[in-house]
């Protein structure tokens, strides 16, 4: 009966960690829709222009370097996934998260709306097929990132008020630095991908 007991506790929380994880995909989701709105009121100020991904892909394209182009992927990435990293390490770090998460979903809806408006049928898919490709990659795992952020947020938040050291905690730590690091080979991967697709389609 306990063995009964306890895999249905690690089911509910194992589910519990899923319906998170999408909710947080759904916070970079409304980001891109709020981005493909801003620039549509907006009508793209500079600014925004220079921060999207489509900037690189569609203006720059002919002058950078395969290994120009890994830099900017994996550098506008990492960033993004250091900033999760050090909010995850504060016991109020989970606004920090979100705020990561809408800023990357607001980027994506405006590097969107940027290549429907400025490019023509043909022109479309190759800077569109970049986009997506960071889109899934890179919102993947920083929505983990944010999500083992906020985990470990909530435990230092926990240790806080309880005043009480828990005796896993080091381990979680040590748990928390390996996840982020397999993360950040993903975000490596992403780059090494993108600069390969823009070396062979441009």
């Amino acid at each position: 009966m306990k063995m009964i007991d306890k895999k249905s506790k690690y089911r509910s929380i194992r589910i519990s960690g899923d319906v998170f994880f999408t909710l947080l995909t759904i916070v970079v989701l409304i980001g891109a829709f709020f981005g493909s709105l801003y620039y549509r009121e907006i009508s793209a100020m500079d600014f925004v222009k220079t921060s999207s991904i489509v900037d690189y892909f569609c203006d720059a394209e002919k002058t950078i370097s395969f290994w120009g182009c890994f830099s900017y992927s994996l550098i506008k990435n990492t960033i993004l996934m250091i900033i999760i990293f050090v909010s995850g390490a504060c016991i109020i770090g989970h606004p920090l998260c979100i705020v990561v998460l809408l800023y990357k979903g607001l980027n994506i809806g405006t590097a969107l709306s940027i290549t429907y408006s400025d490019s023509d049928v043909e022109n479309f898919f190759v800077p569109f097929l970049h986009i997506l490709i960071d889109a899934v990659v890179s919102t993947f795992a920083l929505a983990l990132s944010a999500k083992e952020g906020i985990k470990l947020s909530n435990e230092l938040l926990k240790l806080v008020i309880s005043n009480k050291l828990e005796d896993d905690l080091n381990k979680n730590i040590k748990l928390y630095l390996l996840k982020f690091a397999v993360l950040f080979a993903i975000i490596i991967l992403l780059s090494l991908i993108q600069s390969t697709l823009f070396i062979i389609i441009g």
